[in-house]
């Protein structure tokens, strides 16, 4: 062999490896009951704080505060709880 010049190797093919998805953790006819577990944890400080006249950003700030989460809760989420509850 000559000096400077290596061997290559072949390259292995790459697998193509499927996405974990996460499943909940039970559903009952299409129901994530894990969701609506959190849905009915955060409806009486929606409700407490929108009556006092927060806006719903604050709202979620509140709910993470409340219930001990590391994120806020999307004012997203909190519209829609809102709505459910009117």
């Amino acid at each position: 062999m000559e000096k400077g010049k290596s061997i290559e190797k072949p390259k292995k093919p790459v697998k193509k490896v499927k996405p974990i998805t996460v499943k909940p953790k039970k559903t009952i006819k299409g129901i994530n009951i894990q969701h609506e577990i959190e849905r009915e944890k955060r409806k009486p400080i929606v409700v407490e704080f929108k009556l006092m006249g927060s806006n719903f950003t604050q709202i979620g700030v509140k709910c993470a505060e409340i219930l001990g989460l590391a994120k806020p809760v999307p004012h997203q989420t909190i519209i829609a709880d809102w709505e459910l509850i009117q």
